[in-house]
């Protein structure tokens, strides 16, 4: 008895040097995350509440909700938030508020790859930024067992360890003897940015745009839209289901807005967009994606985008409009949505959405094809041009062609793409060396 109660002495305190450590070691102040976690225990009332990953924090302004809905509306997305993740951050709300509906963000980035083996899972950052926060113990214990293998869990348990915001920088161990004893600023919850700003009730507000036209990335950074969605996450997406039905809450699937680009540069969106529409058909419910919007209701621009997938301070107002008149049920989705994402590119005009970059290390070789929604390719015809201090020069142009190669060399590169001479894209693309 005796030797277990020294144990239990020695491991209390291990655990109270250990958090004391933290206290100076983590450098977590001008976090998302715990901004939004603590602006979440901050509330009077949740209504409705916003729950999944960066669409979340990135997607529409809680108080213009709020104010036209007469509901207290908040956002508790996080930074690649599992749906895992989002089925107990929704215990946690109902723990805490019991809202009276609940809006899932079903973002594709999310539901596709292969589940891991329970016991091959490994921590990662996305766990830690949220269970650092969660306050109530029984609900992030079951949390942190869930989310790793048994093997993690000293990491997982333990206040230091791997992906948890610690940092042996010396400047930030001043820094948070600055803000967390003498200014105390750290309990401000203060979140300071050049480009962006936070709006209480959990999103990001960014003045960044993305370039009109300029979409493009590298081939190996794109995932792929496989034909099935991983079973973790549908066993999940269920998971929430039955809570919510246990609890007598509405529940609202939707997805925000993404471009056309990514949609299509991912493959064919319509295989997910198809089988979320039939999974959650199953159970009784509806899919309402927001990337199917006729043009007359939400037309977003490449400009209303801070990266290739998430909306600024400009894209957040318009959807947010939108959002707020389809929940107040002025508008039906019949009138709102297309059915298909095929149906919605086959009303556009004839686009090009962007560029694709291959490179071939053995040849040296850059391939540009465009994404687009031209059915006959050869209308599309291309124009490269080499960046100097103070004059651009053409080194390949191709007419009638689905794609332009030219030879690799560093520097700045500028690629138009042109559809009947009508210019429709202008990206400049940095080769550096090792790129």
């Amino acid at each position: 008895m005796k030797i277990f109660f020294k144990f239990c002495i020695f491991i209390t305190g291990i655990f109270i040097i250990a958090n004391i450590l933290v206290f100076f070691l983590k450098d977590d102040k001008n976090t998302y995350s715990r901004l939004v976690m603590y602006d979440f225990y901050d509330q009077e009332q949740i209504d409705y509440l916003f729950c999944g990953a960066s669409h979340v924090s990135h997607g529409v302004n809680p108080q213009f909700l709020s104010k036209e809905l007469n509901k207290n509306c908040f956002c508790l997305g996080t930074s690649a938030q599992k749906i895992s993740t989002t089925y107990f951050l929704i215990k946690e709300a109902i723990n805490k508020y019991n809202p009276k509906t609940i809006l899932v963000d079903l973002d594709f980035g999310m539901a596709i790859g292969e589940p891991k083996p329970f016991f091959e899972k490994k921590p990662s950052k996305d766990i830690y930024i949220v269970s650092s926060y969660l306050r109530n113990p029984l609900i992030k214990t079951q949390y942190l067992l869930s989310m790793t293998a048994p093997k993690y869990y000293i990491n997982s348990f333990f206040p230091l360890g791997i992906y948890k915001d610690i940092s042996l920088d010396p400047k930030v161990f001043i820094e948070n003897i600055k803000s967390k004893i003498i200014t105390k600023d750290y309990f401000n919850y203060t979140y300071k940015s050049k480009d962006s700003t936070y709006q209480r009730g959990g999103v990001i507000l960014k003045n960044s745009q993305i370039e009109d036209g300029s979409f493009h990335s590298f081939e190996e950074n794109i995932s792929k839209i496989p034909e099935s969605l991983n079973i973790e996450w549908q066993k999940y997406v269920k998971k929430i289901i039955d809570l919510c039905k246990q609890n007598d809450i509405n529940l609202f699937f939707y997805s925000a807005p993404i471009p056309d680009y990514f949609l299509t540069v991912s493959g064919d969106y319509d295989l997910y967009h198809s089988f979320v529409k039939s999974f959650l058909a199953s159970y009784g419910y509806v899919f309402y994606d927001f990337s199917l919007c006729k043009p007359e209701f939400l037309n977003l621009k490449d400009s209303d985008y801070y990266d290739y997938n998430h909306l600024n301070k400009d894209g957040i107002e318009k959807f947010t409009c939108i959002f707020s008149d389809f929940l107040a049920e002025k508008i039906t989705s019949e009138r709102l949505f297309f059915s298909s994402y095929k149906e919605k590119k086959e009303n556009q005009k004839p686009s090009v959405y962007g560029i694709v970059i291959k490179q071939n290390e053995e040849t040296g070789l850059i391939s540009i094809n465009a994404v687009s929604n031209i059915s006959v390719p050869g209308k599309i015809s291309f124009a490269v041009y080499e960046i100097t201090s103070d004059d651009e020069k053409l080194i390949n142009s191709k007419k009638t062609a689905d794609g332009i190669t030219f030879s690799k060399q560093p520097g700045k590169i500028k690629i138009k793409t042109f559809y009947e001479d009508a210019v429709q894209t202008n990206c400049t693309v940095d080769f550096k060396e090792n790129s």
